[in-house]
């Protein structure tokens, strides 16, 4: 676009036009856009009282008892058994006995783990005082209690 003061009025006009054009095209879209919010949030607002409805409904088949109003925190679940996790812990023992010194990634290769899960025993059996973590970052070594 030439410099407004190089614009003959003509071009002026022309371009004004174009702008008033323009924000007339951005009023509707935004109230396009408003209209579509509010019929958005209606459409919630009836699903929520179809919601409130079933809770009721439910709660008058239980007889009466209200359900739970705050939802129960789910229990993280292990995927391994107890009797899965406490033989990764006895193989990672014996690793280390048989090495007298091992680190991370030699535990994970010999007892076939991840490295995370690796990293959850060993911090495990030293706290349990099972194994001591001597060094540290890339140097970290396990090694057995005298």
């Amino acid at each position: 676009m030439p410099s407004y003061n190089t614009m003959t009025l003509d071009e002026i006009d022309a371009a004004l036009a174009q702008l008033c054009a323009k924000r007339k095209a951005l009023k509707a879209s935004s109230t396009t856009a408003q209209r579509k919010i509010l019929t958005l949030a209606r459409r919630r607002e009836r699903l929520l009282q179809q919601v409130d409805a079933l809770d009721q409904q439910i709660a008058q088949l239980r007889g009466g008892q209200q359900a739970p109003s705050e939802p129960v925190p789910e229990q993280r679940r292990s995927r391994r058994s107890q009797a899965d996790v406490t033989a990764c812990l006895g193989a990672i023992v014996a690793c280390v006995q048989r090495h007298t010194s091992a680190q991370r990634g030699t535990i994970a290769d010999e007892c076939q783990l991840s490295p995370a899960n690796a990293s959850i025993y060993l911090r495990r059996l030293c706290e349990e005082g099972r194994l001591i973590l001597q060094g540290a970052k890339s140097a970290t070594t396990y090694t057995l209690p005298s």
